[in-house]
């Protein structure tokens, strides 16, 4: 089946069409990072910068960011998850 039959495209479309729409259906590579880290939590008032609230005891967090490629294509976030 060719790729303009799989995108449901017409048959009549230019070469460059085509081959751009061949790309779109290349497979998409991804990439998963495991951050783990401890935080405290402070708020600040911007007009004075004094904290007005503070935990003093930082709390563990794992995040885990999604990063997705098309074939030579750059390398994109697309999703940031907290694990809890």
């Amino acid at each position: 089946m060719r790729c303009y039959e799989r995108l449901n495209l017409p048959s009549q479309l230019p070469k460059v069409a085509i081959a751009k729409a061949a790309n779109a259906l290349r497979p998409i590579k991804f990439r998963t990072l495991a951050m783990c880290f401890a935080l405290a939590d402070k708020t600040i008032d911007r007009a004075s910068g004094r904290i007005v609230e503070s935990s003093e005891t930082p709390t563990e967090v794992t995040e885990v960011w999604t990063f997705t490629r098309r074939q030579n294509g750059p390398w994109e976030l697309s999703a940031i998850q907290q694990t809890s």
